[in-house]
């Protein structure tokens, strides 16, 4: 009886693990597939007129036939180079692919000569403040005071100027080079863990070469990449941690995950996906020290920034506030657009108003920010139409903007809606941010975009009976990232990483159809020579007989 009862536990654990992970499935083929389909009809681009800092976005309704055209000759390029670097081993393909990427990105940084504007400049500020000993930024009505959680990139950025002794951004931007080549390497090691497959991994760097908003990302000095770096760290670590059950990585684990959160507070919805993994592994392992991994892994995203306030405190004098509280980012993201550029969920300036009309005072702002958050839902309660439209603007103008935002990104700051002189006497630069250069590179996005959604729908859809931790790994993460920017701020940047980390599951994909299309094509060639053999034979006997 106790051994009966063991068999039905040990089943029923089983099939839990075994029905989120296929539910995770689900949802991500309805993401890839739904997103995949609008990318080949809608695309949201940026105005070619120059609006300063402002975000305006527009819509268009693509020409299809031009994106069939565009796909089937992306996917035979693809096919070429593929039978080209076939009989080539994977460490030098990948080894070169990541130096290709690091080059390219390394060019970009150089040739372009990006100031940092707007959030980046303030960080970057406030580091070359914090050297000179001056700690204004912490006060009231400053950039620390109402987002203190910034201050580990500030810390960083002070500890990389101090040590080569000089304040250019580009050695931020050569350290985003640095971080994309890690980047590059750690989801090879995703790709081939999940799928054990040398086949889609060479797909995958052919991918990874041609997914061109990373490289013009390496401009961005805002920790993204860095906490995106130590974020896929987190979650690779747990991977090899499954392989050889060493609990070292387990730690390393936590404490990637901490780096991660203390450089880039959006990255927090890694910790939720680091969990998922480890309770899934602990049903079907049975293994008691995942809860220290999942306990370090809390302790370090909860202690590490504390010590970072703590550390500030005692450096400064000053008390480090709680800034912004997080409710204000929900009632901003539910917002609707105003017509004037503004797109719903899109960064009003409301969070900062909120902040500054209670003198800083986080838990009145908290108040404030869930009054108007319960005055939007009622309207949308009452008004089911309207939540429809914002929740399906906030979708398209995040992940139908093909270039996630790496044109406006890069545009120089200015202080009017005049070309600055540095691009109008550029003919390349010009070209790209406002010419036909611009619009080349949306297309080729818009094409590439549209072969990652379906390609990684794909995947997910021939591996549904054939789910592994590590196979869901990565699209628990896009979940996590789609749901999370549904009701926060919005921006087309902030969802790049997830659309990032979709290469993986689209190199797969293609694979799957590339070894379709290749037995379809045995299959043919087999049925023409039986045939053609067939008919030799027949016309040989048919000789035979009018001999005789």
């Amino acid at each position: 009886m106790l051994e009966e009862q063991e068999k039905k536990k040990k089943t029923a654990k089983k099939k839990i693990d075994k029905l989120f992970m296929q539910f995770c499935y689900i949802l991500g083929i309805m993401i890839t597939i739904g997103i995949g389909i609008a990318a080949f009809i809608f695309t949201y681009y940026y105005t070619d007129q120059y609006f300063g800092n402002k975000e305006v976005v527009n819509l268009r309704v693509d020409n299809i036939l031009l994106n069939i055209i565009g796909v089937i000759i992306f996917l035979a390029v693809i096919g070429v180079i593929k039978k080209i670097i076939e009989k080539i081993p994977n460490k030098i393909v990948i080894i070169v692919t990541t130096i290709l990427i690091m080059l390219i990105s390394t060019g970009i940084v150089f040739f372009i000569k990006f100031t940092p504007r707007a959030d980046q400049e303030y960080v970057v500020y406030a580091a070359t403040e914090f050297m000179k000993g001056t700690y204004d930024w912490l006060d009231l009505g400053n950039y620390l005071h109402r987002f203190p959680y910034q201050l580990g990139f500030v810390y960083l950025i002070e500890i990389i100027f101090r040590l080569f002794n000089s304040q250019s951004p580009l050695l931020l931007q050569c350290m985003n080079v640095i971080c994309i080549g890690v980047i590059v390497i750690l989801l090879y090691n995703f790709t081939n863990k999940m799928f054990k497959d040398k086949n889609t991994n060479k797909v995958f760097c052919i991918l990874m070469l041609g997914f061109l908003p990373l490289m013009f990302f390496s401009t961005f000095v805002y920790g993204n990449i860095i906490g995106l770096m130590f974020s896929l760290m987190a979650m690779l670590f747990i991977l090899i941690y499954r392989e050889n059950r060493k609990i070292r990585y387990l730690i390393f684990s936590g404490v990637s995950i901490g780096i991660a959160i203390v450089l880039k507070s959006n990255y927090q919805i890694f910790l939720i996906g680091m969990i998922m993994l480890l309770l899934l592994d602990f049903l079907q392992n049975k293994d008691k020290r995942i809860f220290v991994g999942i306990i370090l892994s809390v302790i370090c995203v909860v202690v590490f920034p504390k010590l970072v306030y703590l550390y500030t405190e005692k450096r400064t004098g000053k008390e480090v506030t709680e800034g912004v509280p997080m409710i204000s980012y929900i009632q901003m993201g539910l917002k609707d657009g105003d017509g004037q550029g503004k797109m719903a969920g899109w960064y009003d300036g409301s969070v900062v108003e909120i902040y500054e009309e209670n003198q800083g005072d986080s838990k009145k702002a908290a108040q404030i920010s869930m009054d108007i958050l319960k005055d939007i839902l009622k309207d949308f309660a009452n008004h089911p139409t309207k939540m429809i439209k914002v929740l399906a603007e906030k979708i398209g103008t995040s992940w139908l903007e093909p270039n996630y935002q790496t044109i406006w990104t890069n545009k120089p700051p200015q202080n009017s809606n005049e070309m600055p002189d540095e691009i109008k006497n550029n003919k390349i630069l010009f070209s790209f941010f406002v010419g036909t250069l611009s619009k080349v590179y949306t297309g080729y996005n818009n094409i590439y975009q549209i072969i990652i959604f379906f390609s990684a729908g794909l995947c997910l859809i021939v591996n549904f009976k054939k789910i592994t931790v590590e196979k869901v790994s990565l699209i628990i993460m896009v979940i996590g990232g789609f749901l999370l920017h549904l009701i926060w701020e919005t921006k087309a940047y902030y969802v790049l990483p997830y659309y990032l980390l979709l290469v993986p599951y689209a190199a797969n994909g293609l694979q799957i159809g590339f070894e379709k299309i290749k037995k379809q094509c045995y299959n043919l060639s087999k049925r023409k020579k039986l045939q053609g053999g067939y008919e030799e034979k027949n016309g040989n006997n048919k000789n035979t007989m009018e001999q005789i």
